[in-house]
């Protein structure tokens, strides 16, 4: 609880909200068929797996609960069975050099009369609420373009594939019994499709991408569905115990391009970027020992059906004592009161309605 926790999280409106002119996501918009949740398996163990991207030079671990990097996960390649370093996430590869404590995918959606958020991790009450089903249905996938003659190369799209399912309907292994929660979870009854894609190529080795289908396998609609990345990114050397006290994030939601003699013509793109780095490149000049960080990683929306989106930036620091727990909030109004986050710190947003509004 004491641990201080720097956190950028980036949300962006469901798109296939746009695409049907309706605020509702019914079965059919989402590919309800009536038979995902029907496998009967509460009393088996999800097939909980993790897998490192690590053909370029960004290393990534992905698992098949909702979140990436080892901090909510298991810290061994279920495929290899090779440890994976502290994070899941270095950059460059072999460097020491991590970006990542934890982080995790959100859903939040409005479910009849309820709020609801469903997360991979909340980051802070160790709340986890996306599981695999048991083996065999709930095994990460493995693909790869690099040998025509591997079974692997079969729908592979890039040189290291990984495909994970998860689901939020296993309300009895939900760890959401807690004061701030406000009782136990409720699933928003989704299905989610993980694909992430990783390449060694010089123009594609510095970036993973993931590719998310959502599913309802409920039987009610969906209204004003978002979906979030909750990132944890302590960044320093592998060795630094105190690499997470000087971080600095940021976002960038436009940027001019300029173009033709002299730079006379320009356009503005919506790149949405949201990134993290360490205040001065960690160059610890007191203990050459520990590797300098110098670089930025960031995440960034790449690809959506829709042709707008309302996207949301949001970092706040997590602390044991409510005095520090702090994130940038607009002060309250008559008609949009100031929010009780339910932590008595002003970054910290607990319970899934306080979730939903961030």
């Amino acid at each position: 609880m004491l641990r201080k926790s720097y956190v950028v999280l980036v949300i962006a409106l469901f798109s296939i909200i746009l695409l049907l002119s309706s605020a509702a996501l019914g079965r059919t918009a989402l590919g309800y068929d009536g038979k995902d949740s029907d496998r009967g398996f509460v009393a088996q163990e999800p097939d909980q797996c993790s897998a490192m991207h690590d053909v370029g030079e960004l290393l990534l671990s992905v698992n098949n609960n909702g979140t990436f990097g080892t901090s909510y996960a298991k810290s061994q390649d279920c495929f290899t069975n090779e440890p994976i370093p502290a994070g899941g996430c270095e950059y460059p590869k072999g460097s020491g050099q991590q970006y990542n404590y934890g982080s995790a995918f959100w859903v939040g959606a409005i479910v009849g009369r309820d709020t609801l958020v469903s997360v991979g991790h909340d980051g802070w009450q160790h709340v986890k609420e996306f599981y695999p089903e048991p083996a065999p249905f709930g095994h990460m996938i493995r693909r790869s373009t690099i040998d025509p003659n591997d079974p692997m190369y079969e729908n592979a799209i890039s040189e290291q594939d990984y495909v994970a399912v998860y689901m939020d309907t296993f309300p009895d292994r939900a760890n959401t019994q807690n004061y701030y929660s406000g009782g136990s979870h409720t699933p928003i009854n989704i299905k989610v499709t993980q694909n992430s894609y990783a390449w060694s190529y010089s123009y594609a080795e510095d970036l993973i991408l993931f590719d998310y289908k959502i599913k309802n396998i409920g039987i009610q609609e969906l209204e004003d569905v978002y979906m979030g990345i909750y990132v944890d990114a302590d960044v320093g050397d592998v060795g630094d115990e105190k690499k997470y006290l000087d971080d600095i994030c940021g976002f960038l939601p436009y940027y001019r391009y300029y173009y033709g003699p002299n730079d006379m013509c320009s356009y503005e793109d919506n790149p949405f970027i949201a990134w993290i780095a360490d205040d001065d490149g960690n160059l610890n000049e007191d203990n050459p020992a520990l590797s300098p960080t110098p670089h930025v990683t960031a995440t960034r929306i790449v690809r959506t059906p829709a042709k707008k989106l309302n996207v949301s930036f949001n970092w706040w620091v997590s602390n044991g004592n409510t005095a520090y727990d702090f994130g940038p909030r607009l002060k309250g109004t008559e008609e949009n009161p100031f929010r009780d986050f339910r932590f008595g710190g002003l970054g910290t947003p607990e319970r899934d309605d306080n979730k939903y509004h961030v």
